[in-house]
């Protein structure tokens, strides 16, 4: 998928609450989320192991340096994502990653404040 570079330059100097925002707003457009994968999820150790995630493809690519690299983006189905992601999350202590920028860490949330920004979101859309 082709994407002007200005868009991916605007978008990822947002705040860390401007790109959760569209984050929002991109998967409840598109039902899909977008993690970096290679024989496993990428994670990123912090107070807990966290799980990054992006909106779209390109962003998740161009976070895949340094420890992350030779991962590639894959496409998580947000219903997916919701139904079977969160839980497993939330009984392994997880958290969510929100739409980290080769320049930023993103944004820390829970799976269940994440699912029900989510889901709050998506209701707005049908």
């Amino acid at each position: 998928m082709n994407v002007h570079p200005n868009k991916i330059q605007n978008v990822i100097f947002l705040t860390k609450e401007a790109r959760y925002d569209y984050f929002l707003r991109k998967i409840a457009d598109s039902m899909c989320l977008w993690g970096l994968f290679k024989e496993g999820w990428a994670t990123s150790k912090g107070s807990s192991i966290l799980i990054p995630f992006w909106p779209e493809e390109c962003f998740a690519n161009i976070c895949a340096t340094d420890e992350w690299a030779g991962l590639s983006a894959e496409c998580i189905d947000t219903e997916k994502f919701l139904n079977a992601w969160i839980p497993g999350m939330e009984r392994d202590k997880r958290k969510c990653l929100i739409f980290p920028t080769p320049t930023d860490d993103g944004l820390i949330k829970s799976p269940q404040a994440l699912k029900l920004d989510l889901i709050n979101e998506i209701s707005q859309y049908k």
